[in-house]
């Protein structure tokens, strides 16, 4: 899924599938809102046509705004997208020639790159059992999505920080003075719940120091590389597992559940 936000965020086509969730229900609900879809040739890119003989469609730029809207009979929210778009050249047919295949028929199609979503996109789910904080600084992460890919990664560094914290690791040594996040997190011990993500969370540090250095300036790939490592670090800590449930219970009583302690067992 993370790769299809990938390509829809960096560009898009009217028709193609919208790949993400509803922002308030969750649910992968969203369509566009035809009425209230609109795209406007630049006043640059008008006069470049008019004065240019040799005007290309692919010089064409556009700026656009849309609605996505909600289906759910439940919901019924609505996101608003802005952007910029321009005219691409794709080949529809191809004929087989001596030299192989080669594109006989070709179409130009309108194409988008979106810079702002209000309300701003969920690019993962993150688990209901996550601290409030945490979720909070991961939200304010999405936002920044589009912005600023460095400072949304940042925000990733600051949520690991947070939930060092919440796992005991301290910022602070026994002196006040400030620990590096590289020390807490290289000082994990090995029976803590947290040794075994050790590795998710230095790659998130690593990837929130380059996000901190102009000349190490962060893009969408790195970005969502981070979105990746952090949605595999929360699920293992945060996420419900009803089979290792299902088994702890078994474990505890030695003999088979219930039908009501299975109906029990969140789904």
């Amino acid at each position: 899924m993370i790769e299809a936000y990938k390509k829809f965020i960096k560009r898009f086509n009217k028709e193609d599938d919208i790949p993400f969730s509803c922002p308030t229900c969750a649910r992968q609900t969203l369509v566009w809102d035809d009425e209230c879809w609109h795209q406007y040739q630049t006043a640059l890119s008008k006069k470049e046509q008019k004065e240019c003989d040799e005007f290309e469609p692919e010089w064409t730029r556009y700026i656009f705004s849309g609605v996505l809207k909600c289906v759910h009979h439940k919901c019924g929210d609505k996101v608003i997208v802005c952007g910029e778009g321009t005219i691409e050249e794709n080949y529809t047919d191809y004929i087989l020639t001596e030299e192989g295949y080669c594109p006989c028929e070709r179409e130009f199609i309108d194409v988008f790159t979106p810079r702002y979503f209000q309300p701003a996109l969920n690019l993962f789910k993150v688990p209901d059992k996550v601290p409030s904080e945490i979720k909070d600084i991961i939200y304010e992460s999405f936002a920044l999505t589009l912005s600023s890919p460095s400072s949304a990664v940042n925000k990733l560094r600051i949520a690991i920080e947070i939930l060092l914290t919440e796992f005991g690791i301290q910022g602070k040594d026994r002196k006040g003075a400030f620990v590096s996040l590289d020390q807490r997190i290289k000082s994990i011990e090995q029976n803590h719940i947290l040794f075994p993500q050790q590795q998710l969370l230095l790659a998130i540090k690593w990837l929130g120091n380059s996000g901190s250095h102009e000349e190490n300036a962060i893009f969408i790939d790195e970005l969502f590389d981070a979105f990746q490592i952090i949605e595999k670090l929360l699920n293992n800590l945060y996420s419900y597992d009803r089979i290792l449930e299902m088994a702890q219970l078994i474990s505890q009583k030695k003999q088979p559940l219930t039908r009501k302690e299975r109906a029990e067992l969140k789904k």
